[in-house]
């Protein structure tokens, strides 16, 4: 039986909406780059031919949007709806920040700066500085997800005067690439605020503790 030779076979039309769909793609694929941001699930944006990534705010995206229209992208027609569909879609890359970093640190030349870091802290003792360390460790292999099973059951408590550099010391136990990821200040008394606290936080330091 004769075979239909390709080249009868008719192609299939392009749509005016499937047009538009590429062409909104080829506008933000060609002029920026997007991420997805892991720990505070927020999509981030970068202009090509630049290395500073922010966060996609709502005036950034209308921003975006506003560009595209001047540029013709759409036609007649808003591509709010399609840059939108893009911006959830997975079309955007997934980034860990703390993945990111550690993958960026030099090879460990064997000094535990760990150790020596809380030493730091006045009173305490090896034992002391052992379970900080251990603590530490512990967090650190949590936020990489190398253990989902089990969780940290100690938490170090500072006792000092105030304004002795108790939250200070605190936030440097993150790097300064990291510490946007540290919460203090938490109402407890606000359901929303302490549940972005947990989930977009690496560290959460509690001001009072009764």
């Amino acid at each position: 039986m004769a075979t239909q030779s390709m080249l009868e076979i008719p192609l299939m039309e392009i749509t005016k909406n499937q047009n538009m769909i590429f062409e909104v793609e080829a506008f933000l694929e060609e002029g920026f780059r997007f991420r997805r941001n892991v720990i505070n699930g927020k999509v981030e944006i970068c202009y090509h031919g630049e290395n500073e990534w922010t966060t996609l705010t709502t005036k950034k995206f209308n921003s975006l949007l506003i560009k595209a229209m001047k540029d013709g992208i759409g036609g007649d027609s808003s591509p709010r709806k399609i840059i939108e569909d893009y911006v959830g879609s997975t079309a955007i890359p997934s980034f860990n920040p703390i993945k990111d970093y550690i993958d960026s640190l030099p090879r460990w030349d064997g000094q535990d700066r760990v150790s020596a870091f809380f030493r730091r802290l006045p009173g305490v003792d090896d034992e002391m500085v052992g379970f900080l360390t251990i603590w530490l460790f512990s967090a650190v292999a949590h936020w990489m997800k190398m253990d989902t099973m089990h969780g940290n059951e100690c938490v170090p408590i500072l006792i000092g005067e105030q304004g002795c550099g108790k939250s200070t010391f605190c936030n440097r136990l993150l790097p300064p690439e990291l510490r946007e990821y540290f919460f203090d200040h938490i109402n407890f008394g606000n359901k929303l605020d302490f549940e972005m606290a947990l989930t977009n936080g690496l560290m959460v330091n509690l001001d009072e503790f009764h």
